[in-house]
């Protein structure tokens, strides 16, 4: 169990490395730091000597949106300016004769504690370095060092954020949509192996790989939905093209709703098969094989299904599908809601059958809440 969950997350920590969003970032800011290298002499108001402080300030301009790097830069060269005033203070303390180790504990407790200001953001912790960095490296050219080390870094900030812009900041409305195909593909796979599990026995590992699949899943959607919002704030191409968001969402809410009865089921088959009562619950036939079905039918009804068909429709279809062409049009939906019905009034269902009916009971109750909160799917 360790061992998967570990190769689901290192997969996962390889695909965030390596993906296409990450790796334009890391171009935009290697473009951007050299730009910043290669202009800051030339910057005025400050010394060429400091012009290692530009590329700094690109990287701390530099997010996967524009809205987060116009914002992380503006907050560090908002906390900037504190810290210069904080150093330039801790200056004045040593010059009016106090000792230089007081001036440096003062500067690091007032950079902390104003640095805890919701104002600063990104910013805060530059509150009490920037004021280190002026107290101790300024060298007894305090006013010099302050204004290049300031102004050079906000130039950085400039050609991050200049860059960012040109080279056209990324919207994710497309990668959120792969990650929620991900989680109906997860999901599905979650209902397949209980069913399998329940029916014939022997799965409880599959089981307990399709519950993590479906974890990460569920996390990379709700990531990549905030993420696409973010990516949309002050981004010139959204007139351009505006994602779904709003539609992804409610999708997202309906599989999330899904996703708690699917571990549920999940967890009841793999119980069920670690005490090796999967097998008699299988011999059952007349109550496991609609059972089994519901748990297909709710799978592929993931698979294929697509939010915002008429209810309606899908319980005519049902009505249509006990006979001839009417089959064939015959929507996942209604077929899972179908082998359902015929679950619950197959006789050996209904009969007190311990432990295996009460799994069985329990199953059935989490599909059916399971498509309740995919009703308008067909």
């Amino acid at each position: 169990m360790q061992g998967t969950n570990a190769r689901a997350h290192a997969r996962q920590t390889v695909q965030e490395i390596v993906n296409r969003s990450r790796l334009a970032l890391a171009a935009k800011s290697a473009v951007a730091a050299a730009i910043a290298w290669y202009l800051a002499p030339l910057v005025p108001f400050a010394e060429s000597e400091y012009s290692y402080y530009a590329p700094l300030g690109v990287l701390v301009s530099m997010y996967p949106t524009f809205f987060e790097s116009a914002r992380s830069g503006m907050q560090t060269v908002l906390g900037l300016i504190a810290g210069v005033a904080l150093g330039l203070g801790g200056v004045g303390l040593v010059a009016l004769g106090s000792p230089g180790i007081v001036a440096v504990a003062l500067v690091v407790a007032v950079g902390v504690a104003v640095g805890g200001a919701q104002l600063f953001g990104a910013g805060r912790d530059w509150v009490s370095m920037a004021g280190l960095f002026v107290l101790l490296l300024s060298r007894g050219e305090s006013g010099e060092f302050s204004s290049s080390y300031l102004v050079t870094m906000g130039f950085g900030v400039v050609v991050g954020l200049a860059v960012q812009w040109i080279a056209v900041p990324p919207l994710y409305g497309k990668t959120a949509q792969v990650h929620v195909a991900e989680y109906r593909a997860a999901l599905a796979a979650a209902f397949r192996a209980a069913a399998s599990t329940i029916t014939e026995g022997g799965g409880e590992q599959s089981i307990r790989e399709a519950e993590i699949r479906v974890r990460v899943a569920g996390d990379a959607v709700r990531q990549g939905i905030d993420a696409a919002a973010r990516s949309e704030r002050a981004n010139p191409r959204v007139r351009f093209g505006r994602a779904g968001r709003s539609q992804l969402g409610t999708v997202a809410g309906q599989l999330d709703a899904v996703q708690l009865q699917a571990l549920v089921v999940s967890d009841l088959a793999a119980r069920c098969d670690s005490r090796g009562t999967a097998a008699a619950v299988g011999a059952r036939e007349e109550g496991a094989v609609p059972l089994r079905g519901a748990l297909v039918w709710t799978a592929r009804l993931l698979e294929t299904g697509e939010p915002g068909g008429a209810r309606a429709g899908a319980q005519g279809s049902a009505e249509r599908g006990s006979s001839g062409a009417g089959a064939a049009a015959v929507s996942p939906q209604a077929a899972a809601r179908s082998a359902l019905r015929r679950y619950a009034t197959s006789k050996e269902s209904c009969q007190p059958l311990g432990a295996d009916h009460a799994v069985e009971v329990a199953v059935a109750v989490s599909v059916g809440r399971a498509l309740d909160a995919l009703a308008d799917w067909r």
